[in-house]
């Protein structure tokens, strides 16, 4: 199973990474002064939204202090769990973390009940309702109905929330309502960002600082105390920007997070920009290949031409115009959430987004036995993460062979017979959606397997030892003197150790 992203990373991880909005990388490279500071700057891109709902942008190289600055220590806030997971692992770090951090909301929060559930924005708050009541309003509001979107509704389980209640001296953000207007709030968001009215900014290092006093994180929201639309999304920094009180709020959210979760591009053309400069884009939503000699090469979205699943934008084909650009180069689909607000995603953007929730939550929740070595009548289990809709899988192996079983997440092995010798048990855990037609990206992130070891001991056989086998598969590859897992002592611990260690002859 390949490594998951890292949750929680570092402050100074943060500074060290590209920062991207709308899928185009950060260029030129950044320098790095004293205390963190940034030198030079990155391409930032942002969108804004037409009349029609249509988005138009383009990008702009935002430089030092605009990129985020050290804060020094942080105030404690009071941190509530907005959203809970669901299954036995609810508890643990295999959960997919946002974390809210609200700018430009003063005064004390109101009293609040821990482990809440998230619901749609009361419209009927009064005119003096606190900004803390509005920013419980607009986080719940955002969330709510980010979970009506697929593929959020199908993970919705998995994801675990949290609002961090970060106070600051003055109500709203800065520039809004016009371009002047500055306010004191804790992380520096502001409108018209680098001269760019809708590139609604945040100091991402205090916004990171203040989303680690939640006790998980994956994904940070930064709220605006603010009804203007704007947003922003830094893919290396995992963090994403909207305005809590805008009504395009939780469209702004999921078209974000296509960015830093699906890595996709925006799929929409600017007036200046003609035709595509390049060669074929790294993005998984642009081509420079048309349909059919994307077939023919089994291109990036081969598998999905011709497609048209109900509720998603489509049909699948390869249209022209996308990345900003008019010409030569070519989106998935006519019009979808990458390109319109308040659109579906296509499926190739849907299946991009479910490869990023699995790269924060493994497949399997728990297994038992938890250690690696069993016995000849241990009754094993696995337990697949929860969703909506169709379960994972289970399949159960012995030697390799498929088996079937009365119960599809438990196998007892003690209803077979097994001769003496060395063998394996396997779960294999299997997310089928239709959402993904990649057989790779179903094998890499969206199946894990569980391997455990049988030893079953020849008659009169002596010298079997599970805890010596538990210390060689421990120490498995180290090498040394003294190592207890290093059962025939010739200074290293491998298969030999291991096959001393359960009775078996080498």
């Amino acid at each position: 199973m390949p490594s998951r992203a890292v949750h929680r990373p570092g402050a100074q991880a943060i500074v060290l990474s590209i920062i991207m909005m709308s899928g185009a990388l950060a260029d030129p490279p950044l320098t790095f002064g004293p205390a963190g500071s940034v030198e030079g700057g990155v391409k930032v891109f942002y969108d804004q939204v037409q009349p029609d709902g249509s988005l138009r942008g383009g990008s702009r190289l935002v430089r030092g202090e605009s990129l985020g600055r050290w804060v020094g220590l942080v105030p404690i806030s009071d941190v509530t769990m907005v959203l809970e997971p669901q299954g036995v692992g609810a508890n643990g770090d295999n959960r997919f973390d946002l974390v809210f951090v609200g700018d430009g909301y003063r005064g004390p929060p109101p009293p609040t009940i821990a482990n809440t559930t998230a619901v749609p924005p009361d419209e009927n708050l009064p005119p003096t309702a606190t900004d803390f009541q509005n920013y419980e309003r607009h986080v719940g509001g955002a969330l709510y109905r980010l979970f009506d979107i697929e593929p959020f509704r199908r993970y919705r389980p998995v994801f675990r929330s949290f609002r961090v209640d970060v106070r600051s001296n003055e109500s709203g953000v800065s520039n809004d309502p016009v371009e002047g207007v500055m306010r004191d709030t804790a992380m520096d968001m502001r409108f018209w960002c680098d001269g760019v009215e809708r590139l609604l900014c945040v100091n991402t290092i205090a916004a990171q600082q203040y989303a680690d006093q939640a006790p998980f994180l994956d994904l940070i929201v930064a709220v605006a105390n603010s009804t203007k639309y704007g947003g922003s999304g830094y893919l290396g920094q995992n963090v994403l920007t909207i305005s809590g009180g805008s009504s395009t709020a939780y469209h702004v959210t999921a078209h974000e997070i296509g960015h830093v979760l699906g890595i996709l591009a925006d799929e929409y053309a600017v007036d200046e920009l003609f035709e595509w400069p390049g060669g074929e884009p790294s993005d998984p939503n642009l081509s420079t290949f048309e349909a059919p000699d994307m077939v023919a090469l089994n291109g990036k979205w081969a598998a999905w031409i011709g497609n048209d699943l109900p509720g998603f934008d489509g049909p699948i084909w390869t249209y022209e115009g996308g990345g900003f650009y008019q010409g030569g180069v070519f989106r998935p689909s006519p019009n979808s959430a990458m390109r319109t607000i308040g659109r579906p995603f296509n499926v190739v953007a849907l299946e991009r987004l479910v490869v990023g929730i699995y790269t924060r939550v493994d497949p399997i929740d728990s297994v038992s036995p938890a250690s690696a070595v069993a016995t000849p009548n241990t009754v094993f289990s696995v337990e697949p993460i929860p969703v909506v809709g169709a379960p994972l899988t289970v399949q159960w192996f012995l030697n390799g062979m498929p088996l079937s079983v009365p119960v599809e997440n438990v196998f007892d092995l003690s209803t077979i017979t097994l001769p003496p010798g060395i063998h394996q048990v396997s779960a294999r855990v299997t997310d089928p959606t239709t959402f993904v037609r990649s057989q790779a990206l179903r094998e890499q992130w969206l199946t894990q397997t569980r391997n455990w070891i049988v030893e079953v001991p020849a008659a009169g056989a002596a010298g079997a030892s599970l805890t010596d086998a538990a210390a060689a598969l421990r120490q498995w590859g180290e090498s040394g003197a003294g190592l207890e897992g290093d059962v025939n002592r010739d200074g290293r611990v491998d298969l030999r150790d291991l096959l001393r260690a359960l009775g078996a002859r080498e």
